[in-house]
């Protein structure tokens, strides 16, 4: 589990990036 928990931060993280 803690590793898909981090997984979904680092995309949030990507997403984030992108978006700006």
């Amino acid at each position: 589990m803690s590793i898909i928990s981090g997984i979904i931060e680092i995309v949030k993280f990507i997403i984030d990036l992108a978006t700006k």
